[in-house]
């Protein structure tokens, strides 16, 4: 998921947009968070890999529109 994260604001400063961002996490979160909560084993462990990743290239997307090109007094307090 980090590794997502960090991938996603890079992907966000090279000037690309990924669509629909916030319909992706919120799937993601809904999702992700739903087959941990009642612990279903519908997922090979691979693909929860590539759940997370992908889910975290996302999230690290909107973290980097929310930061970057912020004004410094919003960051800094």
């Amino acid at each position: 998921f980090v590794a997502g994260s960090i991938g996603g604001v890079l992907i966000h400063v090279a000037g690309l947009d990924l669509p629909l961002v916030e319909l992706a996490i919120a799937l993601s979160v809904i999702g992700i968070g739903g087959m941990l909560a009642f612990a279903r084993r519908v997922l090979p462990v691979a693909a929860w890999g590539v759940a997370f990743v992908a889910a975290g290239a996302f999230h690290g997307h909107a973290y980097g529109e929310a930061v970057i090109g912020a004004e410094a007094s919003a960051i800094a307090q």
